[in-house]
């Protein structure tokens, strides 16, 4: 399931991917079936189902490229961990690790150091290591006023360019909210928030990128819908289909 954290991470990656680069075999290994096991504390979450083999098609739409797809399946679930795979149907694809904590969920976690996530790309791959990442991405069971925040630090290696990113998002949950996507009509809690990112490069130079984001989430379904505005590029995500085992 997408979140608003990721807007900002994904494009940097997706860039970076593109540029060419070694190819990895740890990107093109079809993964394994997944096995629908439902989560448990801490994995469990009032709006993430947390089952291996849930699946979520999202349709983006922005004011610079065409329209995108994307598919996100949990992969695999642990006792404090979970995988998601990541796949736009364009060549391109990654996986991510979140952590599972008392207060809720990690996204991009990697636990000192090792790989968090990976894209492929037709001229090549990415890989995004974590370099520090605190706060909780999702509460475990948000309520209108509460708020929180995610910091996270990055390294994105694609084709011998490197840059280093840090993004800290702050949210805060607003309310329940009707939303009508291609996958239905929801009843959803919306999540409001603001990033502040900025990119170094190998030579020095650093591109900031900040912005406001907008989420809704339902009970026991996940992400419907997220808009964003990020250095004048206005982005919208919308929920085509889900399934949960």
């Amino acid at each position: 399931m997408r979140t608003p954290n990721r807007l900002v991470v994904a494009l940097i990656l997706l860039a970076a991917a593109g540029c060419g680069g070694q190819s990895t075999s740890q990107a093109n290994q079809p993964a394994a079936p997944a096995q629908a096991v439902p989560a448990t504390a801490p994995c469990d979450n009032a709006f993430i189902p947390v089952k291996a083999g849930a699946k979520w098609t999202y349709t983006g739409t922005n004011n610079v490229t065409s329209a995108s797809k994307e598919v996100n399946t949990i992969t695999d679930v642990g006792s404090d961990t979970f995988t998601v795979s990541v796949d736009t149907g364009d060549k391109v694809s990654w996986t991510e690790t979140w952590t599972c904590t008392k207060a809720g969920l990690l996204q991009l976690q990697n636990n000192g150091g090792a790989l968090s996530a990976m894209a492929s790309g037709p001229d090549g791959t990415a890989t995004v290591t974590t370099k520090s990442n605190t706060g909780i991405t999702l509460p475990l069971n948000p309520k209108p006023g509460d708020t929180w925040t995610q910091t996270t630090e990055v390294e994105i290696k694609g084709s011998g360019v490197t840059v280093d990113a840090k993004s800290t998002s702050t949210y805060k949950a607003v309310g329940q909210e009707s939303v009508t996507v291609p996958g239905g009509t929801f009843d959803a809690m919306r999540i409001d928030g603001t990033v502040n990112s900025v990119a170094t490069f190998a030579d020095g130079k650093s591109m900031p990128v900040n912005g406001t984001v907008s989420s809704w989430w339902v009970r026991g379904k996940g992400m419907v819908k997220a808009i964003s505005s990020t250095s004048s590029i206005d982005t919208e995500i919308d929920l085509q289909s889900y399934q949960i085992p």
